[in-house]
């Protein structure tokens, strides 16, 4: 195993974390409702696997989003004049971020709702 190489790997990571932070207000979002859903996880004391769900739903939205942003970054480098097939190509890869948008609201939904709704009423 080349240690080295694996370093290096990791830097180019978090070079594409901090560009996503720095210049994708969607990413932006994402990060703000993560926090947001976990402050509200902790204030509902939501169970142990509650949280494991939570937290695997907040990876695969921001994974999700980092993969779209990557496409739409390739797209615009190999067509930066309107393209119908890029353009199809970019409405495909925020399908799939809309996908999981919708899935984790459904899911989350199912988590919080009861609880929320116990402490209304």
């Amino acid at each position: 195993m080349n240690f080295k190489k694996a370093g290096r790997s990791f830097q180019f990571a978090f070079k594409g974390l901090g560009w996503l932070l720095m210049h994708e207000n969607n990413f932006k979002i994402h990060i703000l409702v993560a926090f947001i859903v976990s402050g509200i996880g902790f204030w509902l004391k939501i169970s142990t696997a509650e949280w494991h769900v939570v937290l695997l739903l907040i990876g695969m939205m921001l994974a999700t989003e980092a993969f779209n942003s990557a496409i739409e970054q390739l797209c615009d480098a190999l067509s930066p004049a309107y393209n119908p097939l890029i353009g199809r190509v970019k409405d495909l890869a925020a399908a799939g971020v809309l996908v999981i948008a919708i899935t984790a609201v459904s899911i989350g939904s199912w988590i919080f709702l009861p609880k929320i709704w116990v402490l209304i009423f």
